[in-house]
């Protein structure tokens, strides 16, 4: 197989290691690939970008994007500021009984809560000319011709989209003696990928670091993530 693999180089993988019909079965293997290419980016969120979006005065209940796969992040600059506000997510029964006692409460929204796939609300009611701003993840564009190449970085691509699509032959065909073999060989590869996420998002410790009287002092628990730097201020 090439590398880095096209579109074509992991049809022919998937053909090849199932022993399917070039031809017959060909629109399948394309569909197996794009679907768990989806899969992969739903579950490790690895396509990630921003946008904004204008509020509008006084409405408190958007509907998100249709691009937006999963929220990480929504923040709001007030009209005029050059400073963000990162909104807490709560449940819409907190929004419902904030809006009951807050009555001619306005913005800069603070709290949302997503109902359903895409409505959005927030509190308290945005102002005019405030703006979101939104950091999300979003499924990639289908692979479609043959000279296409994932956007997904190897060696990860080449393995999780082929054991994969393998996955989903397998089952289709009922062969299930080599069924387990590309589950398994499907999850480490899809966790070698998620690894790799982790990593390169860096190390910065998910925990805070705690002072008394101006000494950082040592934590009973050594598996916190948590650096320690020794005594001082």
């Amino acid at each position: 197989m090439a590398y880095p693999s096209t579109f074509l180089d992991i049809q022919n993988e998937v053909i090849s290691k199932l022993r399917l019909s070039p031809t017959d079965d060909l629109p399948d293997v394309k569909d197996w690939i794009n679907q768990t290419y989806a899969e992969v980016a739903s579950q490790t969120r690895c396509f990630q970008t921003d946008g904004t979006s204008t509020m509008t005065a006084g409405e408190d209940s958007y509907t998100m994007p249709v691009p937006v796969l999963h929220i990480d992040l929504l923040t709001v600059t007030p009209s005029g500021a050059n400073v963000w506000f990162p909104l807490k997510e709560c449940a819409l029964i907190e929004i419902l009984n904030m809006r009951a006692l807050g009555q001619g409460t306005t913005g800069p929204p603070i709290k949302y809560s997503l109902v359903g796939m895409n409505q959005l609300e927030v509190w308290p009611p945005a102002r005019s000319g405030d703006v979101m701003t939104f950091w999300y993840s979003y499924l990639p564009t289908a692979l479609s011709g043959d000279t296409d190449v994932p956007g997904i970085p190897e060696p990860y691509a080449t393995n999780v989209l082929t054991y994969g699509a393998c996955v989903k032959a397998a089952e289709l065909k009922r062969d299930l003696a080599v069924l387990p073999n590309y589950q398994g060989q499907y999850n480490q590869a899809l966790s070698a990928f998620q690894v790799y996420l982790n990593r390169k998002a860096g190390s910065y410790p998910a925990a805070f670091p705690t002072w008394t009287g101006g000494r950082r002092w040592p934590f009973s628990d050594p598996s916190t993530d948590v650096p320690w730097y020794g005594w001082g201020a």
